[in-house]
Protein backbone atom coordinates (compact mmCIF):
# COMPACT_ATOMS: atom_id res chain seq x y z
CA UNK A 1 0.00 0.00 0.00
CA UNK A 2 2.95 2.63 1.02
CA UNK A 3 4.09 1.85 -2.37
CA UNK A 4 0.77 3.08 -4.36
CA UNK A 5 0.34 6.13 -2.29
CA UNK A 6 3.82 6.91 -3.12
CA UNK A 7 3.49 6.64 -6.79
CA UNK A 8 0.10 8.42 -6.68
CA UNK A 9 1.64 11.25 -4.88
CA UNK A 10 4.57 11.49 -8.27
CA UNK A 11 1.91 11.48 -10.37
CA UNK A 12 -0.17 14.51 -8.46
CA UNK A 13 3.02 16.43 -8.24
CA UNK A 14 4.13 15.74 -11.42
CA UNK A 15 1.01 17.11 -13.02
CA UNK A 16 0.77 20.14 -10.90
CA UNK A 17 4.19 20.95 -11.70
CA UNK A 18 3.73 20.72 -14.87
CA UNK A 19 0.97 22.94 -15.31
CA UNK A 20 1.79 25.57 -13.26
CA UNK A 21 5.27 25.58 -15.19
CA UNK A 22 3.08 25.93 -18.68
CA UNK A 23 1.49 29.04 -16.97
CA UNK A 24 4.81 30.60 -16.27
CA UNK A 25 6.21 29.99 -19.65
CA UNK A 26 2.75 31.55 -20.94
CA UNK A 27 2.91 34.46 -19.28
CA UNK A 28 6.53 34.61 -20.08
CA UNK A 29 5.93 34.17 -23.83
CA UNK A 30 3.19 36.74 -23.61
CA UNK A 31 5.26 39.29 -22.42
CA UNK A 32 8.09 38.87 -24.84
CA UNK A 33 5.59 39.11 -27.83
CA UNK A 34 3.03 41.56 -26.72
CA UNK A 35 3.93 45.23 -26.65
CA UNK A 36 3.53 47.54 -23.84
CA UNK A 37 0.18 48.79 -24.52
CA UNK A 38 -1.56 45.05 -25.45
CA UNK A 39 -0.09 43.29 -22.25
CA UNK A 40 -3.11 44.65 -20.26
CA UNK A 41 -5.57 42.46 -22.47
CA UNK A 42 -3.27 39.78 -22.40
CA UNK A 43 -3.42 39.39 -18.62
CA UNK A 44 -7.07 39.87 -18.50
CA UNK A 45 -7.16 36.90 -21.00
CA UNK A 46 -4.94 35.02 -19.05
CA UNK A 47 -6.50 35.86 -15.88
CA UNK A 48 -9.71 34.68 -17.13
CA UNK A 49 -8.51 31.65 -18.81
CA UNK A 50 -7.03 31.11 -15.31
CA UNK A 51 -9.86 31.26 -13.47
CA UNK A 52 -11.62 28.24 -15.99
CA UNK A 53 -8.80 26.32 -14.78
CA UNK A 54 -9.34 26.59 -11.01
CA UNK A 55 -13.24 25.58 -11.95
CA UNK A 56 -11.65 22.84 -13.49
CA UNK A 57 -9.66 21.16 -10.62
CA UNK A 58 -12.63 20.66 -8.99
CA UNK A 59 -13.31 17.35 -11.62
CA UNK A 60 -14.03 14.06 -11.33
CA UNK A 61 -10.35 12.94 -10.94
CA UNK A 62 -10.63 14.01 -7.56
CA UNK A 63 -12.55 10.63 -7.14
CA UNK A 64 -10.04 8.52 -8.20
CA UNK A 65 -7.89 9.74 -5.26
CA UNK A 66 -11.42 9.00 -3.16
CA UNK A 67 -12.00 5.85 -4.49
CA UNK A 68 -11.93 2.56 -1.95
CA UNK A 69 -11.61 -0.26 -4.88
CA UNK A 70 -9.17 -0.60 -7.74
CA UNK A 71 -9.00 2.97 -9.44
CA UNK A 72 -8.71 0.98 -12.85
CA UNK A 73 -12.58 0.02 -12.97
CA UNK A 74 -13.12 4.12 -12.46
CA UNK A 75 -10.49 5.16 -14.70
CA UNK A 76 -12.70 4.97 -17.96
CA UNK A 77 -15.51 6.84 -15.86
CA UNK A 78 -13.40 9.92 -14.80
CA UNK A 79 -11.64 10.40 -18.45
CA UNK A 80 -15.42 10.57 -20.14
CA UNK A 81 -16.81 13.07 -17.55
CA UNK A 82 -13.22 14.62 -17.05
CA UNK A 83 -12.88 15.56 -21.16
CA UNK A 84 -16.55 16.18 -21.73
CA UNK A 85 -16.10 19.20 -18.50
CA UNK A 86 -13.29 20.06 -19.66
CA UNK A 87 -15.22 20.73 -23.43
CA UNK A 88 -18.05 22.18 -21.63
CA UNK A 89 -15.99 24.92 -19.90
CA UNK A 90 -13.71 25.41 -23.34
CA UNK A 91 -17.26 26.29 -25.19
CA UNK A 92 -18.31 28.65 -22.21
CA UNK A 93 -15.03 30.18 -22.39
CA UNK A 94 -14.57 30.59 -26.41
CA UNK A 95 -18.49 31.69 -26.62
CA UNK A 96 -18.67 33.96 -24.01
CA UNK A 97 -14.97 35.75 -24.66
CA UNK A 98 -16.09 38.98 -25.97
CA UNK A 99 -18.66 39.05 -23.09
CA UNK A 100 -15.83 38.25 -20.41
CA UNK A 101 -13.55 41.01 -22.33
CA UNK A 102 -15.71 43.95 -22.10
CA UNK A 103 -16.66 42.27 -18.34
CA UNK A 104 -12.92 43.13 -17.28
CA UNK A 105 -12.80 46.17 -19.65
CA UNK A 106 -10.46 44.83 -21.87
CA UNK A 107 -12.65 44.11 -25.30
CA UNK A 108 -9.58 43.77 -27.20
CA UNK A 109 -8.40 40.50 -25.11
CA UNK A 110 -11.52 38.46 -27.13
CA UNK A 111 -9.10 36.95 -29.60
CA UNK A 112 -6.81 35.98 -26.89
CA UNK A 113 -9.47 34.36 -25.15
CA UNK A 114 -10.51 31.96 -27.70
CA UNK A 115 -7.16 30.97 -28.79
CA UNK A 116 -6.51 30.32 -25.02
CA UNK A 117 -10.06 28.50 -24.62
CA UNK A 118 -9.16 25.91 -27.02
CA UNK A 119 -6.61 24.28 -24.78
CA UNK A 120 -8.73 23.61 -22.03
CA UNK A 121 -10.69 20.33 -23.23
CA UNK A 122 -7.18 18.85 -23.58
CA UNK A 123 -6.06 20.27 -20.33
CA UNK A 124 -8.19 18.30 -18.09
CA UNK A 125 -7.18 14.87 -20.53
CA UNK A 126 -3.43 15.61 -19.12
CA UNK A 127 -4.28 15.60 -15.18
CA UNK A 128 -5.46 11.87 -15.69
Amino acid sequence: MPDTVLRGVFWVLGSVVSVRRGTLVLGIIAGRVFTRSQRGAAAAAIAIVLAFRSLGEFGASRALERYDGDPRALAPAVMTVSVLSGAALAAVCFSGAAGLATLTGTPAAAPLIRVLALDRSEEHTSEL
